[in-house]
């Protein structure tokens, strides 16, 4: 990479971090989950506003939703769905970033599944083409 380049490369990766970045954004109060999910699955709908194409599809630049785990929790999966276009699901916590997107593995509807450590994540949901879909969320400590 040329000299020239290295700084518009790094204002873009931050300019996109900051446009996605989480935090009280979420129009929906933080799920709080200790030990578990009550009722499993836990569904959550919603409506996705269109934003910036941030590696994982277009995303808002507000969360979906915030959770926050009190403690370690040994398995969850979170599995986005959308009634029309291609959903893409990405969460961000204590432990990094993390991006799905459907593929026929997971039924079409992309999922983030394994163990997660304490802290708040917040979930965003987008999709692989711009524009307002509506959306589902599921939550569930129930492997499939």
């Amino acid at each position: 990479m040329k000299a020239k380049t290295r700084p518009l490369v790094a204002v873009i990766a931050l300019l996109m971090t900051v446009a996605i970045h989480p935090g009280a954004n979420s129009q929906e109060p933080p799920i709080q989950l200790s030990s578990g999910v009550q009722p499993d699955p836990l569904l959550v709908q919603g409506q996705s506003a269109s934003g910036p194409d941030a590696g994982c599809g277009y995303m808002p630049t507000a969360a979906a939703q915030v959770v926050e785990i009190a403690s370690q929790i040994p398995y969850l999966r979170f599995t986005a769905s959308s009634d029309r276009g291609e959903a893409t699901l990405l969460i961000e916590g204590p432990t990094g970033k993390f991006c799905a997107f459907a593929d026929s593995y997971t039924g079409e509807n992309p999922e983030i599944s394994g163990m997660w450590a304490a802290g708040t994540y917040s979930i965003y949901i987008g999709n692989r083409q711009p524009g307002e879909h509506a959306y589902n969320l599921s939550i569930s400590a129930q492997p499939e």
